[in-house]
């Protein structure tokens, strides 16, 4: 008759067979010696590796002092708490800066009464989303349903029509 295996046993069988097949593994040896080397070459001597400098790029623009400007104009947009107020500074950030890739933001954007300030705002959303998967996306499906009621230009219908069939 086979004798039962005790719970240390197998507990220990488990971990034996985990240890071979390298689940727990965080990072391969390849991976983590390659990052500490493009680590060393940017703290070190100062060259910016290819893996950080789309890192790089964004806090770039935000140390500058138009930087300072175009985050400041974000974040007037942000706390506007009128309708007046919002659609003016979304006008001010369009004019001076690029919009931001804050999906919130962009998508209070789609309530503005310019289709232009909608175009751009729907680009914008269009580029986000070949970079990363947008958030809440049926709720900005069913505000792009309305808008395509709402536009009256060709622009606009096209921008819709194809950040609706990204989502």
């Amino acid at each position: 008759m086979p004798k039962n295996k005790s719970w240390r046993e197998l507990d220990s069988m488990r971990d034996k067979s985990s240890k071979k097949e390298g689940r727990f593994r965080i990072h391969t040896p390849k991976t983590s010696r390659s990052y500490k080397a493009d680590l060393n070459k940017l703290f070190d001597k100062g060259e910016v590796p290819d893996r950080f400098k789309s890192m790089l790029a964004d806090t770039a623009k935000s140390s500058s002092a138009t930087g300072a400007a175009r985050q400041q104009a974000i974040r007037k947009a942000r706390t506007a708490e009128t309708t007046a107020d919002f659609n003016q500074a979304c006008q001010d950030l369009i004019a001076e800066f690029d919009l931001p890739d804050d999906q919130k933001l962009l998508m209070r954007m789609l309530d503005h009464p310019e289709e232009e300030v909608i175009q751009r705002a729907l680009e914008q959303l269009i580029e986000m989303d070949g970079r990363r998967p947008l958030h809440k996306r049926p709720l900005l499906r069913a505000r792009l349903g309305t808008l395509e009621q709402i536009a009256q230009k060709d622009k606009t219908h096209n921008l819709l029509e194809q950040l609706g069939e990204r989502l």
